[in-house]
């Protein structure tokens, strides 16, 4: 069984590393979910001539091939909150200790194409 298809082009990724490594792939937005950054979505375009699909993942389906660290509290609607997830183009990094973090830093992970060590 593959790891994704494209609905659009019918291109197929075998694995979660093969998709990323694809340089047709590009991290284009993030629609955060606050309550549970799990099931936000996290947005890739399929960059081809022939294509230029979304294909989106929710992180908590991601997570597992990243150590990251998470943080109990969120920071959302404080003082400390820098906005980042309200907008959904809005790829840069977050400095808080929020529960929203770790779905920032993994953004950041895909937009670099850093590979799990693990499949």
């Amino acid at each position: 069984m593959s790891f994704r298809k494209c609905l659009m082009c019918g291109k197929v990724w075998e694995t979660f590393n093969e998709f990323l490594s694809d340089p047709d792939i590009k991290v284009n937005g993030y629609q955060a979910f606050l309550r549970e950054p799990e099931k936000g979505l996290i947005l890739f375009t399929h960059d081809r001539e022939d294509c230029g699909t979304t294909v989106s993942f929710e992180p908590g389906r991601l997570i597992k091939y990243y150590d990251i660290p998470r943080y109990p509290e969120s920071q959302f609607g404080t003082e400390a909150c820098e906005g980042h997830c309200l907008v959904q183009t809005d790829l840069e990094a977050c400095s808080q200790n929020c529960s929203m973090r770790w779905v920032r830093d993994l953004i950041q992970l895909l937009r670099n194409k850093q590979l799990p060590a693990l499949q």
